[in-house]
């Protein structure tokens, strides 16, 4: 289907090849293309949403173990008493 015939008789193709009666390249290769494009985009948008999550996560960690915080923190709760506080105070500094 995919040859033009001359006038001669002569067939002359026309640069489909046999291309266009079947799926091309994607039959070809049984599915694997597809297959590939599936897992590349899995692992760049898996990528992607892992960056963003983990982003800001270390400074607000880093905020939170302030030594001085977590003292002033448990003195406020009642954990520690006052001269507990006064010597983690003084270590700290």
């Amino acid at each position: 289907m995919s040859t033009i015939f001359a006038h001669s008789g002569e067939s002359i193709d026309n640069g489909f090849g046999d291309h266009m009666m079947d799926a091309g390249h994607w039959a070809n290769d049984g599915g694997f293309t597809v297959l590939w494009m599936l897992l590349m985009m899995v692992i760049i948008v898996g990528g992607a949403v892992y960056l963003f999550t983990h982003i800001g996560r270390d400074t607000s960690q880093a905020k939170d173990k302030d030594p001085l915080k977590i003292a002033k923190s448990r003195y406020a709760k009642g954990e520690i008493d006052k001269k507990q506080y006064e010597d983690i105070k003084k270590d700290i500094s």
